[in-house]
């Protein structure tokens, strides 16, 4: 450790990295972290210790040694030397901000220095099937229950962390809801069941388990995890021909995709979805390269020669 290098010090509180990383993964469980989130950001924060501890600091180092150039240093070290891509970089980037902000919470350190720092992501479009593509798709379900969670998740925009979590208790064939409690960000939603999903859920409940927990449960193993839906969704997209990745995630791309052809009002996506920023749905709004065509075509007629 190089206590000359300590410019943020507050020397009642000097925790080394293995220290500060222990207590921020307690910290992230106490306040309701997601699993996965957690494994996330401590698996960007270990592999940030293995890189300042080999290339910086030659061995043990403490928090408030960690400075924004070496922060920079690290973020050039993904990109040029691991081929990390900008998006991978920038979600990397919340991690430490996140731990970083932690840390000045608790007056380890007197301000986050990740803070300035940015990475400028270029814009893309959603990956999404269209509609032959679905139809394509789903005729090669020769699952039940998977036929009724893929159904879902294209006519309602689950997640597949929500699908999974969905019980019983949250599928209201009655009054036609599904609520989708403590999702991304913690928040609770309520979505509408439109016809169609009803018929579908309703043929489902003639097959489903009774007395089960989980409202999508194979006899199997009483519930239905996110790994074997996607690799049941790969084999699908193999036999029905799909070239592009098809996921969970795409399903749900999917129907945003299809809402916003039908003009459907972007706040109303934002909610369906459960997008706290509108920017994250106006990624829907998509333009195909027919579309582009007859948009410039509309001059020809402005200025006829």
């Amino acid at each position: 450790m190089n206590t000359k290098n300590i410019i943020q010090i507050n020397k009642e509180n000097i925790l080394t990295m293995e220290e500060a990383i222990g207590q921020f993964e307690t910290h992230m469980t106490a306040s309701g972290f997601s699993k996965h989130t957690i494994r996330h950001y401590l698996a960007d924060l270990h592999r940030l210790d293995d890189y300042l501890a080999g290339s910086v600091f030659n061995g043990e180092y403490v928090v408030q040694e960690i400075t924004r150039q070496y922060l920079e240093e690290y973020l050039v070290y993904l990109k040029d030397v691991r081929g990390n891509a900008d998006q991978t970089r920038d979600a990397v980037l919340t991690s430490i901000k996140s731990f970083l902000n932690y840390l000045v919470d608790n007056d380890y350190v007197e301000k986050n220095v990740a803070k300035p720092i940015t990475i400028k992501v270029p814009a893309q479009e959603r990956e999404f099937l269209t509609q032959s593509e679905v139809e394509a798709f789903i005729s090669q379900i020769d699952h039940p229950v998977l036929y009724a969670v893929i159904w879902t998740i294209l006519l309602a925009g689950l997640r597949v962390s929500e699908i999974i979590k969905l019980t019983v208790q949250d599928v209201d064939l009655t009054e036609r809801m599904l609520f989708i409690r403590q999702a991304k960000g913690k928040k609770d939603r309520i979505i509408p069941i439109s016809e169609s999903l009803f018929q579908i859920l309703s043929d489902y409940e003639t097959i489903a388990m009774e007395n089960r927990t989980c409202y999508f449960a194979t006899y199997q193993t009483l519930s239905i995890s996110e790994q074997y839906i996607n690799k049941k969704m790969n084999q699908y997209r193999e036999a029905a021909g799909i070239e592009k990745r098809v996921s969970a995630h795409v399903l749900r791309h999917s129907f945003g995709s299809m809402l916003a052809d039908q003009n459907c009002p972007v706040q109303i996506i934002q909610r369906l979805l459960g997008h706290s920023n509108i920017r994250t749905t106006s990624i829907y709004l998509h333009t195909s390269k027919s579309d582009m065509k007859k948009a410039v075509n509309l001059l020809n007629d402005v200025f006829e020669k």
